[in-house]
């Protein structure tokens, strides 16, 4: 099934049009890169509001604050539908393909694969799915039309053990199985303490951290690992290239917005005013 990515701006200083390029790039980042490796497919579009997005999309939203000091955040709504928020700074295009990548190719937060724990002691764990988190560093950020786009693990990078030819990033930084770049990390379940675990590299360091315990039943695993590394998160993004996102006008008011008009149907009014209800609450939750 095609997931549909509802890319919206609700921030002033993102235009329509300067979104529906990288909603542009996006969608050729997902086709071209990530859909034969995840075997995904999905569509990404740029909307003016939330209401404007077709029934059933998954949205992500660029805005001026999110909860703590998180780059981007992916959630389930209350309809347990896939959303995204992306706070907004020089690198937006970069999270808001992390964050897409991630949805793809694990909706609900909650994907495990089992392997060897980084901490020796503990053997066998299971693996929290996120693609974009080992290698999230804008310093292995690659451009797709000119917009800074985030590297990817692929398959492989779960395995149990390398293999000769394997790769392991879309970049290729990434040279063996669960492997952590700079400023990226990896979350795992400990199952016989039901805790979450994370290793980082921050500031060139190997850190271990027991995060806690595991959310109750069905809730999402993701959730609990974005905030426990939100500040490594935005200071590695923090370093990306401001030249790598798009050409903005020297006043900083980004490129011209064309006039776009669209009634909103009742049932798109309907689940916007649900998702912005739950924005409201993860920030306050935050």
């Amino acid at each position: 099934m095609t997931s549909q990515i509802a890319l919206v701006s609700e921030t002033p200083h993102v235009s329509l049009a300067e979104l529906t390029i990288v909603a542009n790039a996006l969608q050729k980042q997902v086709t071209r890169d990530f859909s034969l490796l995840w075997t995904v497919t999905a569509t990404v579009g740029a909307f003016q509001t939330v209401e404007d997005a077709p029934v059933g999309s998954w949205h992500v939203v660029i805005r001026d604050d999110i909860v703590s000091d998180a780059a981007g955040i992916h959630q389930l709504d209350a309809s347990h539908q896939p959303f995204a928020l992306v706070r907004w700074a020089a690198q937006w295009s970069l999270t808001a393909s992390h964050e897409i990548l991630e949805m793809l190719a694990d909706p609900f937060g909650n994907r495990l694969m089992p392997g060897d724990s980084p901490k020796p002691d503990q053997g066998r764990v299971l693996f929290l799915v996120e693609v974009c988190d080992p290698c999230q560093s804008a310093a292995v950020a690659y451009t797709v039309n000119g917009v800074l786009v985030s590297d990817f693990c692929t398959p492989d990078y779960f395995a149990p053990s390398g293999t000769s030819g394997a790769r392991y990033s879309f970049s290729g930084a990434v040279t063996e199985p669960r492997q952590v770049l700079p400023d990226g990390y990896l979350t795992w379940l400990y199952p016989a303490t039901g805790h979450l675990w994370q290793l980082l590299m921050e500031d060139g360091n190997r850190r271990l951290t027991d995060v806690g315990p595991q959310p109750p039943a069905n809730a999402c695993l993701r959730v609990t690992s974005d905030r426990a590394t939100a500040k490594l998160r935005s200071a590695a993004y923090a370093r990306a290239p401001r030249s790598g996102l798009i050409s903005r006008s020297e006043d900083g008011r980004g490129l011209r917005e064309e006039a776009i008009s669209k009634a909103a149907s009742a049932s798109s009014t309907r689940i916007a005013a649900t998702l912005r209800q739950q924005i409201q609450r993860t920030n306050r939750s935050g």
